[in-house]
């Protein structure tokens, strides 16, 4: 069982290795912060409550201005802010796992190098992952290569 805040807000079950996943979408966490903890409940015992809290906060939407007409629908989806996300453990520091990205800005983990990989010529071929619509530069000893 999953709490946020004390109320139950999601369930779901351990399959045979152990492993479980819930998904919290209807309805979605609001926003502001939530302190998320997960319960496990087995028949003829007592309750087990996670030691780890999870702290989400949850940015405001963006606001258009009030007023303007409804515009067309952009060819690329509007870039939000992300959810901070963190884990505090009964004691010691709180692991960052999730840090908020300004709109607009995008993270260093959306950018990926996948392979790189070089025939009997020498010719090299890196591929990988990034924000969509954004320009990648390549650099192998400093040197701009792509």
């Amino acid at each position: 069982m999953l709490l946020d805040g004390g109320k139950e807000i999601a369930r779901g079950e351990a399959d045979a290795r152990g492993e479980w996943v819930v998904i919290v979408q209807d309805p979605p966490l609001a926003v502001g912060q939530h302190e998320l903890r997960v319960i496990q409940h087995v028949d003829g015992r007592a309750a087990v409550t996670s030691d780890q809290v999870i702290v989400a906060v949850v940015p405001e939407p963006p606001i258009a201005p009030a007023g303007s007409p409804t515009p067309a629908p952009p060819a690329a989806p509007p870039v939000r802010e992300e959810t901070l996300v963190m884990v505090a453990p009964p004691a010691g520091a709180t692991t960052l796992i999730q840090p908020p990205s300004a709109a607009g800005v995008p993270k260093s983990a959306d950018l990926v190098m996948s392979t790189l990989d070089y025939d009997e010529r020498g010719y090299v071929t890196i591929t990988g992952q990034a924000t969509p619509g954004t320009v990648v530069r390549v650099y192998i000893n400093d040197v701009l290569v792509a």
